[in-house]
């Protein structure tokens, strides 16, 4: 696949529509691409430890331990919190005076 200016263009403008229509709010929406993502990364795993080394000369542990662990854990950690994360909060409000 050849991507010129227009190309990207379109894409850009597609993924905003997209954004903008509202399908992303929904948290299972998001809980999925967030699984999708994990998936995508252990699948990869060795494509993207091998490309820290040849990139940044980044060793299998430190490429783990900096890069695609780090990931994960937070991945896993957004999954396991974000039904409590986007309850809605009470907030106190004091109206000023005068």
């Amino acid at each position: 696949m050849v991507l010129n200016v227009q190309s990207v263009e379109q894409m850009i403008l597609e993924q905003k529509k997209y954004f903008y229509s509202g399908a992303t709010k929904d948290i299972e929406f998001r809980k999925e691409q967030l699984i999708k993502l994990k998936t995508a990364i252990q699948t990869n795993e060795k494509e993207i430890i091998d490309a820290l080394y040849k990139d940044l000369r980044k060793s299998e542990f430190e490429a783990y331990a900096t890069e695609v662990g780090l990931v994960l854990n937070s991945i896993s950690h957004m999954i396991k919190h974000i039904d409590k994360w986007v309850r809605p909060v009470q907030v106190k409000y004091n109206a000023p005076i005068g």
